[in-house]
């Protein structure tokens, strides 16, 4: 029950954003080999999890292959080869994490890596495209 009490909490107080906020910045601070504590009091008091940079790895192995495995289907069905990437541009907290981007880099070794602003580049894009959509004119 006391699980249960813990999901009702983020459900009627709709802590889920904040959440994801809390997250994300984790990802971000334990990106490079760093540790981290998510303090959770909204949710119940004193309870907090320590995050580090194994663990965050353990927890995410599994996407990583799945976002690379992403990249080579994307490449095969491009048809140009891994060879003929010139930039890989990386943006978002997940390019943080240097596992993520040997594996991409590895997949197109000769491309130059360009790092975007990690926080906002997302939605800086996404708001350029809403202005294309939407804009009068």
């Amino acid at each position: 029950t006391r699980l249960h009490d813990r999901l009702m909490t983020v459900a009627e107080q709709r802590l889920g954003h904040a959440l994801a906020a809390q997250a994300e910045q984790a990802k971000i601070e334990v990106a490079d080999g760093g540790q981290t504590r998510i303090a959770l009091d909204a949710i119940e008091a004193e309870l907090a999890v320590a995050v580090t940079h194994e663990r965050a790895m353990e927890a995410v192995t599994v996407d990583l292959e799945r976002v690379v495995g992403a990249a080579r289907e994307t490449l095969r069905q491009a048809g140009p080869g891994h060879d003929a990437v010139d930039v890989l541009y990386l943006t978002g907290g997940s390019t943080g994490l240097s596992p993520l981007v040997q594996r991409l880099a590895a997949v197109c070794p000769s491309a130059l890596l360009v790092r975007g602003d990690r926080f906002a580049s997302v939605a800086q894009g996404l708001g350029l495209h809403a202005q294309r959509c939407f804009a009068p004119g």
